[in-house]
């Protein structure tokens, strides 16, 4: 073993402010050749910690997942969103009464084409840090930077007694400290007070199940008991044939319905969708959950209701007046 942390490297304040080195690392004879630099950084000492952190440069290469560039749905400016997407809607796209079933299927086509090249112009891109927390902010930002200005520069003038640059070290990092513990416990009351009763129902499920094979799709071998002796049902095609006995049957040889019934008067058919009904649904939604096919986000869906009303009114009285729906 080799030490390969240079001599009188100190990484520990004593509450007195004293410094000593009750840290130390060590490599190994056969690693030696990878060894590249130990140091310790007190610039990026942590709020509340006595020790240094300690850095060691190994050249050993890691094949790293690149993290994977997504639209950042929080910080769209709806504004200047739905500003676009209203001038492409008129030119493009006029909201009126559809006709024919062709005409509805080339405006759920166009319509959903205008609102992703909207959503891919006007959406900002973020590339997520696998380090990132959901409390963290850009206060928090500002503040960590300047408390590691602080803490390397109060580690240069660690022996000059009543240094500036102690006590304001000390001051920054109680304040970075305090705001992390506000910010943290901000962001999750409002989580606590806003969460669902669905939401608190799945977490509970998800961490008191039993771990399944939910991952494998399969459907076991079927047990088939309408002849003696029973059979097992292995095959797909067995499996198909066994599931579709069970869940269609032969009708009766002899029908249950009363001959000449006197039914009572049919319910009045479903009436037109209207506008506000249309509004109502789309701020129900929950802004973001996870989109589906078309890439389309529910919080622009809630965002932009105003803008889109009057192209999904047409669309949906074309569904109840056409009997058509889009694949």
């Amino acid at each position: 073993m080799v030490q390969i942390l240079p001599s009188n490297t100190p990484t520990y304040e004593t509450a007195a402010r004293n410094w000593t080195r009750p840290d130390n690392v060590w490599l190994s004879h056969h690693a030696l050749n990878l060894y590249t630099a130990c140091f310790t950084d007190p610039a990026i000492r942590p709020t509340h910690a006595d020790h240094l952190p300690i850095v060691t440069i190994i050249d050993m290469p890691v094949a790293r997942s690149h993290p994977k560039i997504s639209p950042n749905f929080r910080s769209i400016n709806f504004t200047d969103f739905n500003a676009t997407l209203k001038t492409w809607l008129d030119q493009d796209s006029t909201a009126r009464h559809i006709a024919t079933k062709q005409e509805f299927h080339n405006k759920v086509n166009t319509l959903t084409k205008i609102i992703q090249e909207t959503t891919n112009t006007k959406v900002p891109l973020r590339k997520p840090s696998p380090y990132a927390k959901r409390w963290w902010n850009a206060d928090l930002l500002v503040l960590k930077k300047k408390k590691n200005q602080l803490s390397y520069k109060a580690h240069n003038y660690r022996d000059i007694v009543n240094h500036p640059s102690l006590a304001e070290h000390k001051r920054v990092s109680k304040k970075l400290a305090k705001a992390i513990e506000d910010a943290t416990k901000s962001h999750w009351v409002d989580w606590l007070e806003n969460i669902s009763a669905q939401d608190v129902y799945l977490a509970n499920k998800y961490v008191t199940n039993e771990p399944t094979n939910y991952s494998n799709v399969r459907i076991p071998a079927l047990k088939i008991s309408t002849n003696n002796p029973s059979t097992l049902a292995t095959s797909n095609a067995e499996k198909v044939d066994a599931l579709s006995a069970s869940f269609f049957p032969p009708p009766p040889p002899t029908p249950g319905t009363p001959q000449d019934f006197d039914y009572p008067t049919p319910l009045p058919g479903i009436k037109l969708i209207s506008k506000r009904r249309i509004k109502a649904a789309a701020r129900r939604l929950k802004p973001f959950k996870a989109p589906g096919p078309d890439s389309i986000p529910n919080i622009v869906l809630t965002k932009s209701i105003d803008t889109l009303v009057n192209h999904l009114y047409f669309i949906f009285q074309a569904v109840f007046e056409l009997g058509v729906y889009h694949e």
